[in-house]
């Protein structure tokens, strides 16, 4: 599964989960989201620029942007940290 894949470099772990073929497994995916709305909420200062990095890496997934709109806590806290 692709998510595993994050703790790699930036430029790798973007390139291979927006190019991976096989869609995420729901129940991964919003373990995942779930894990990174908290990380964009958090008030350490790096925790939230971990969490755009990996939304950023995954919204080049159809699926993934979808799931990302439904998850509240990405957008509130993505919008308090702009």
């Amino acid at each position: 599964m692709c998510v595993c894949k994050l703790h790699l470099t930036k430029p790798f772990a973007r390139a291979y989960i927006s190019s991976e073929l096989t869609p995420i497994q729901s129940p991964y995916l919003q373990t995942f989201l779930n894990t990174l709305a908290s990380l964009v909420q958090a008030k350490a200062a790096i925790k939230p620029d971990v969490a755009v990095q990996c939304l950023g890496a995954l919204s080049g997934r159809p699926e993934c942007r979808k799931a990302i709109w439904q998850v509240p806590g990405i957008i509130v806290g993505y919008h308090n940290d702009l």
